[in-house]
Formats: C-alpha cells, sequence, structure tokens
C-alpha cells in the first residue's frame, strides 16, 4: 500500500485529505513496514517520498511510531543496506536532505 502510495503521489503536488489520513493511518498501524517500504521505493526521498515523510511529520502518534523505526534501521544500516542502500549512507543522506529541503518539517529538527 504504501508503494501505491507513492506511485499515486508522484503526479501529484500535495496530499489531499483522504490521503493523509491513510499515510497516517498506516504509519501508525504499521511503523516498521512504512519506514522500509518507503526507503525501498524512494531511497533518494524523491518528491512523493518528501510529501509522505512530511505528512508523517506532521502528526505527533505517527512520529511516535515511525522515528524509532527509522532510527532502528539507521543504526543497523549494513543489515538494512541489501534492500534499499545502493551506497553506504544514500538513503540517510537523502532523508536529511529531504528533511532540510523542508525546513524540517518532514520529521522532527535533530534528525
Amino acid at each position: 500500500m504504501v508503494k501505491s502510495i507513492h506511485q499515486s503521489l508522484e503526479s501529484h503536488v500535495t496530499v489531499d485529505a483522504r490521503l493523509r489520513t491513510d499515510i497516517r493511518r498506516l504509519a501508525e498501524e504499521h511503523p516498521a513496514d512504512v519506514v522500509l517500504t518507503l526507503l525501498r521505493c524512494a531511497p533518494t526521498c524523491d518528491r512523493a517520498a518528501a510529501l509522505m515523510w512530511k505528512t508523517i511529520g506532521s502528526s505527533g502518534p505517527a512520529v511516535q511510531k515511525v522515528l524509532p523505526e527509522l532510527l532502528f534501521v539507521m543504526e543497523d544500516r549494513p543489515v538494512y543496506s541489501m534492500f534499499f542502500i545502493k551506497e553506504d549512507n544514500e538513503a540517510v543522506f537523502a532523508l536529511a536532505v529531504c528533511s532540510a529541503d523542508h525546513e524540517g518539517s518532514a520529521l522532527p529538527a535533530g534528525l
């Protein structure tokens, strides 16, 4: 479902209310799956992924569940690298740039 949402956002400029609710609900109910799938389908944090991260970051409950999963993946990068990282730290740097590009709105400050 995350991949499907990402693909649909590739042709959109914003996230509509229904889709925002779906993204938040998915992030709250399946945080590990959301993190891994989003990093896999957009390892360079394209515009669609940025919209998804921003939507997740705008929901306190979603952030509380997704952030630990994201940090876990970043800490265990060698284990997960075969799934989504083409070069060392590529996904991590892309996510940081994505976050900075949106002035910290994609994820809480400090990440």
